[in-house]
């Protein structure tokens, strides 16, 4: 069942409007009725970006959970699927021949996001021969989580406090706005 804070995520970021532009956009345009590879990554973009906010939308309804198991596997399970959406977003732009470089420069929490996947549970032993990062087990819950990075250049650890929730609905807004300039496009 969706409530209502979710209804509005859906009406922000409805991926189906976007589906029903390209589909009559690909019945009219001969470069995708011709190119079956640019047409089926758009389409796997399409559905991997709808697939990936289903699970974003699952992490913000799901009740806390006791186990430590699957706070982890609910964190780890959110911050792929932002990155998978990230991916196929930017998948679906350049199949449809936009530059997204420019417009990526400014979507703060987007790298926030992706920076942060990569680090805690991308690459947490080795993030680019730079920093190392130790989630600390009892402080994750919905609303985010707290670690501890040790950085490999200033030779210290650093307590760091993460704020999910708040990181998510600036990654939200800034999606929502790249998703309606898709459907302008289109």
């Amino acid at each position: 069942m969706v409530n209502i804070m979710n209804r509005k995520l859906l009406d922000q970021i409805n991926i189906e409007k976007i589906r029903i532009a390209f589909q009559k956009k690909k019945l009219s345009c001969k470069p995708f009725s011709q190119d079956l590879d640019k047409w089926n990554a758009a389409c796997v973009a399409l559905d991997t970006m709808e697939d990936a906010l289903m699970a974003i939308l699952a992490y913000g309804t799901a009740k806390e959970s006791r186990s430590v198991g699957l706070r982890y596997l609910k964190l780890y399970g959110l911050l792929q699927a932002v990155f998978l959406q990230q991916d196929a977003i930017q998948c679906f732009l350049n199949v449809l021949g936009g530059n997204f470089e420019k417009e990526k420069k400014r979507l703060i929490a987007w790298h926030e996001l992706r920076n942060l996947r990569n680090l805690t549970v991308g690459h947490p032993v080795d993030n680019f021969g730079e920093k190392r990062c130790y989630i600390i087990r009892v402080s994750i819950a919905k609303h985010g989580f707290e670690c501890i990075m040790w950085d490999k250049k200033k030779r210290k650890d650093d307590f760091v406090k993460i704020d999910i929730k708040s990181l998510l609905n600036k990654y939200r807004k800034e999606v929502g706005g790249v998703l309606r300039k898709v459907q302008d496009y289109l």
